[in-house]
């Protein structure tokens, strides 16, 4: 079996998470995303979230998206996503620093030149 490669740190890289309520709205937006050259990629994973929402406790099933893109597309991603995203009130969360492979990191930035 190969070795993992190292992780190493990717200051200009930038994972941001939100959550849609259907497959097919996650799916829309990662395609947009990835055709508008905001992201390189985006993953979609099914999620249970449990949140307070106007006073209520909620516990929905919600498809969670991974957009993976640079810091300096991050300020226009999150521009978009807004205007695109059909919550009211969409989640937007951006892990920073990350890590990842070189060349994982060398496929994300070229994908976005």
């Amino acid at each position: 079996m190969a070795e993992p490669s190292p992780l190493v740190e990717t200051p200009d890289l930038r994972l941001l998470l939100t959550t849609v309520a259907t497959e097919a709205e996650a799916q829309q937006l990662a395609q947009a995303a990835v055709e508008a050259g905001l992201a390189a990629c985006v993953s979609i994973t099914p999620i249970q979230s449990c949140y307070r929402w106007q006073g209520t406790i909620a516990l929905d099933t919600e498809q969670q998206l991974s957009f993976k893109t640079t810091a300096d597309r991050l300020e226009s991603l999150q521009q978009w996503l807004q205007a695109q995203h059909p919550y009211n009130l969409p989640e937007c969360l951006v892990l920073t620093p990350i890590a990842s492979s070189a060349a994982y990191g060398d496929w994300l930035r070229s994908s976005l030149s």
